[in-house]
């Protein structure tokens, strides 16, 4: 009688337990898909990494990783160099664009009855003042912002270059180089030089 009481015991134990078991399993709330959380590089990353863009000026970024050494000023060396190939590459952009519209405007490549300026010729041009201006307005240039991604250390600098005295130089320049072929025999470019206000003007609609 004894055992079969302590059976009897026990089994109350088990079931008693079970039943707590199955209720609070009962009464959890399911738990709920969390939407992903935003780093902290993404919070407090400014928008001109992705889109540099500064009040009358051409903007650039350069990044650049720390490295072994952890020197500072040597990482922010290294990003302005990089700012500095995207600036030209801007600055070279910003040509084509120019000499493009002048071609529209002037007597380059026309039908009118005046000869056209051969390709290489032009391309020669071309070249001749984008290296200038690169070369003559990257002195020029200025770091106007840095941000450092607290994510990995990567440093982040915006180069400015003022719009007016881009263009300025890109007249002067441009004037000069035109004038140049013109003396060494290239046809075609006699009314250039009078367009190059208009058609630099127009390169930045």
């Amino acid at each position: 009688m004894k055992t079969v009481q302590i059976m009897k015991r026990i089994l109350i134990v088990v079931i008693g337990a079970t039943v707590i078991l199955m209720t609070g399993c009962a009464t959890k709330s399911p738990q709920t898909a969390q939407p992903p959380q935003t780093t902290q590089v993404t919070k407090s990353m400014p928008g001109w990494v992705d889109k540099p863009e500064f009040p009358g000026a051409f903007a650039a970024v350069g990044s650049a990783q720390p490295n072994p050494l952890g020197d500072r000023a040597f990482q922010r060396q290294t990003a302005a160099a990089a700012a500095r190939v995207d600036m030209a590459e801007r600055l070279n952009t910003r040509v084509q664009n120019m000499f493009r519209n002048l071609q529209q405007q002037s007597t380059i490549g026309s039908n009118n009855g005046k000869q056209a300026v051969r390709s290489d010729a032009m391309n020669r041009v071309i070249e001749s003042v984008t290296r200038t201006l690169t070369n003559q307005q990257l002195a020029g240039s200025a770091i106007q912002e840095t941000w450092t991604d607290p994510d990995g250390g990567t440093l982040y600098v915006m180069l400015t270059l003022s719009k007016e005295s881009t263009d300025h130089a890109l007249e002067q320049i441009a004037r000069q180089q035109i004038q140049s072929a013109i003396k060494t025999g290239v046809q075609g470019l006699d009314d250039a030089t009078a367009k190059l206000e208009t058609a630099i003007a127009d390169s930045q609609k």
